[in-house]
């Protein structure tokens, strides 16, 4: 299912791995703002999509857990 705005997910874990490859850049602790700025947005977003994986892992065991009944 695709909500869009901001239940985007797909759009949401570009975002995380575009952050997280900035991250791993050398050069990337020379400005700490920006570094800041980065780390808070890698964390906002993990906060969304964490739970999210969690609950479709959820969802799928239950799927396989009823067609195992």
């Amino acid at each position: 299912m695709r909500c869009g705005g901001i239940f985007d997910v797909v759009s949401r874990k570009s975002q995380l791995a575009d952050l997280e490859q900035q991250s791993m850049d050398p050069d990337f602790w020379n400005d700490q703002n920006t570094a800041k700025l980065v780390i808070d947005q890698t964390n906002a977003l993990k906060a969304f999509t964490e739970p999210y994986d969690k609950l479709c892992s959820s969802i799928e065991d239950a799927e396989v857990l009823i067609e195992m009944a």
